[in-house]
C-alpha cells in the first residue's frame, strides 16, 4: 500500500519505474514474514538452518512466488533484526524475564553479526558459503521440517 494525504493505493504491479522501489519493500516484508514464521515455531534454530527457508517462496505467508539471495538477506539484516527482537520480546521467546533473552536467540544472534559486519557472513552462517548459482541461490544445506 502507498498512503499519501488523500488516499491509500495497492500496488500491485508496479511500472518500470517504481519496480526498485516495490522489490526492496516486497522483499522485506517477505524476509520478515518467512523469518517471524521460523522464529515463532523454533526460535532455536539458527540462521544456517533456516536459510533456504527464508530464501525461498512458499515458507509462509508472505510472498509465496519470490526467491531471494543471500545479497538480499544481508542487506535486510539489520532491518530483520530489528523487527524480529521487538516480536521475540513481545512473545517472550526468550524465556521471559528470567530466561536468557530475545538476544540471545540463536537466529537473533546470527543476524545481528550479519547487521554488524555484512562481510563476515561465512562466519555468521558457520558454514562455507558456496559461489551462488546464476539465479543467485545458495545450496547451503537441506533446511529441518518444522513441526508445529
Amino acid at each position: 500500500w502507498i498512503c499519501t494525504a488523500s488516499a491509500w493505493y495497492k500496488l500491485v504491479h508496479p511500472t518500470i519505474a517504481y519496480q526498485p522501489m516495490f522489490r526492496t519493500v516486497q522483499c522485506k516484508v517477505d524476509l520478515c514474514a518467512r523469518a517471524s514464521a521460523v522464529l515463532c515455531q523454533r526460535p532455536d534454530f539458527k540462521l544456517d538452518v533456516v536459510l533456504q527457508l527464508l530464501l525461498n517462496p512458499g515458507t509462509a505467508t508472505s510472498n509465496p512466488t519470490a526467491a531471494y539471495t543471500s545479497q538480499d538477506l544481508v542487506a535486510e539484516a539489520p532491518f530483520l533484526y530489528g523487527q524480529l527482537l521487538i516480536l521475540a520480546q513481545k512473545l517472550q521467546l526468550g524465556g521471559g524475564p528470567q530466561g536468557p533473552g530475545a538476544r540471545n536467540l540463536p537466529l537473533l544472534v546470527d543476524l545481528a553479526k550479519l547487521a554488524k559486519a555484512p562481510q563476515m557472513a561465512e562466519l555468521c552462517l558457520d558454514v562455507d558459503l558456496p559461489e551462488e548459482d546464476e539465479e543467485g541461490k545458495l545450496g547451503i544445506r537441506e533446511p529441518a521440517v518444522i513441526q508445529q
